[in-house]
């Protein structure tokens, strides 16, 4: 129906015109049909009469299903439209009579599980009519507590089974970021909010989103809050990737522990102060790189948490490539790698194989490091860390160039080139890393000639991220 009443207005307006006026969808598709039933003649007729087929209570729990965004599950129905006058029991059977009158759309997942959603027009109509019967604002408090409590939740669990919360909070985006929208004038809670996804886009390359969440919100921070240190511990990792702010991590990160430690939260501490050991590594500081992971990994052996133990080896292991002592880092990496095997750490699975593969890259063992960071690629697929993945990419580059495979050498770096762009991010100046890039990619260069190399630098920018990846990882082709 929406369809043929917009078709009807191709005759005064352009599509563009059309998409435009959409948004007031009901002002605009009035009428188009020359035959038909009275109730079909117009869009809002069409649903205003099966409204008011509806009984009140039917009507109510309606209205409130357009607070969420995108699709939901029966949890948040449950949890989200259950206040007066309708109670948890009314819940189920009022929302299954909507599900059997088509005003519920109804989608089973892969994995069984059951997804519903509103068309817009009937989301749109919803929307209308909870502003107008004045629940507007109570439904979106419920509805934001709803979302912040799964964001809650997958921030304290996301060291143990992390796909199962990264997949969690990808499926449910839409209904967090329009609690996001909701709260952004609401201090208090878009702090604590933002805070609480950060994690979520700093492992999944969201590091433009990341940095835009962060930086609003800190401009409405009150107080030395456990939202707000949360929140500067994820602005300070976030500036890592962006020059124009990158001294900014460290005044976000060194405040954030400051506040966890005049909170008494030596958990929370440990983990600021791990970002801080990986802010060091950059700067060339080690020896305050060291002392931060030490003081990380005795208070979280304290806590019996060897999921964290291993989390804060991370930027200890890192801080031995940096001073090019690939033999004390290999163990390390490797008792990493055990440790997130052990309890589906993803994210530190990733960057424990990409500490191993340096290893035998230090080392000039070329074929070892291309075999180390095709399987350190495959980590970070799992997790969707395309800015990770980025990083392996280059080293199976490096790899290759090592064993005088410069073709192959090149088109990887210019397609990892390119996903950086297009991420918006850049890699600090790393000695290790640029120096043993310039070594290896940037002798290959040199021995196919600028012409050549300019030719295959743009094949592998012209790949794009995925098949640079397939590309890479079939380790036999050239």
């Amino acid at each position: 129906l929406a369809i043929e009443l917009a078709a009807a207005r191709i005759k005064l307006l352009s599509p563009a015109d059309i998409l435009e006026r959409l948004e007031d969808r009901f002002q605009l598709l009035t009428g188009g049909m020359r035959t038909g039933l009275v109730q079909h003649k117009t869009l809002r007729a069409t649903v205003d009469w099966s409204y008011e087929l509806l009984s009140e209570p039917e009507q109510i729990l309606f209205n409130r299903l357009s607070v969420f965004a995108g699709d939901f599950d029966m949890e948040a129905v449950e949890e989200v439209c259950a206040s007066e006058p309708l109670t948890d029991t009314d819940i189920l059977d009022l929302f299954s009579m909507l599900v059997d009158k088509s005003l519920v759309g109804r989608d089973t997942q892969a994995d069984g599980s059951i997804r519903y959603r509103l068309l817009e027009t009937l989301h749109q109509y919803g929307k209308e009519k909870l502003h107008v019967n004045g629940e507007e604002e109570l439904a979106r408090a419920s509805h934001y507590r709803h979302y912040l409590n799964i964001a809650e939740r997958a921030y304290d669990g996301q060291n143990n089974e992390t796909s199962t919360w990264l997949n969690l909070l990808e499926t449910e985006y839409e209904n967090l970021r329009a609690a996001l929208e909701w709260s952004s004038s609401r201090p208090e809670e878009y702090v604590r909010l933002t805070g609480a996804l950060g994690w979520f886009w700093y492992t999944t390359s969201q590091y433009t989103t990341g940095l835009h969440y962060a930086q609003s919100a800190l401009e409405h921070r009150e107080g030395k809050t456990p939202a707000v240190a949360r929140l500067l511990t994820s602005h300070g990792k976030f500036c890592f990737y962006f020059p124009a702010v990158y001294g900014d991590a460290a005044v976000s990160l060194e405040e954030s522990v400051e506040i966890w430690r005049e909170l008494g939260n030596e958990r929370e501490t440990c983990l600021a102060l791990i970002e801080i050991g990986m802010m060091k590594c950059f700067t060339g500081d080690y020896a305050d790189a060291t002392r931060c992971c030490e003081e990380s990994i005795e208070i979280f052996e304290k806590l019996g948490e060897p999921p964290l133990v291993a989390r804060a080896k991370i930027p200890l292991c890192w801080s031995y490539l940096h001073r090019f002592q690939p033999d004390i880092a290999e163990p390390i990496a490797e008792e990493i790698i055990e440790i997130a095997l052990q309890f589906q750490m993803t994210r530190e699975l990733a960057f424990a194989r990409h500490f191993h593969a340096d290893c035998s890259l230090l080392r000039e063992e070329y074929i070892e490091a291309q075999v180390r960071y095709s399987e350190a690629v495959r980590a970070c697929l799992t997790v969707g860390d395309i800015a990770q993945a980025c990083s392996e990419l280059h080293g199976m580059a490096m790899a290759y160039a090592g064993q005088s495979r410069y073709q192959k050498a090149i088109r990887l770096d210019g397609a990892v080139s390119v996903t950086y762009e297009e991420l918006g991010v850049s890699l600090p100046y790393m000695e290790f890393w640029h120096g043993t890039l310039e070594k290896t990619v940037g002798r290959a260069k040199e021995e196919v000639g600028e012409e050549e190399a300019a030719t295959l630098e743009e094949e592998g920018r012209a790949m794009g991220y995925e098949k640079a990846v397939e590309y890479a990882l079939d380790l036999e082709r050239d």
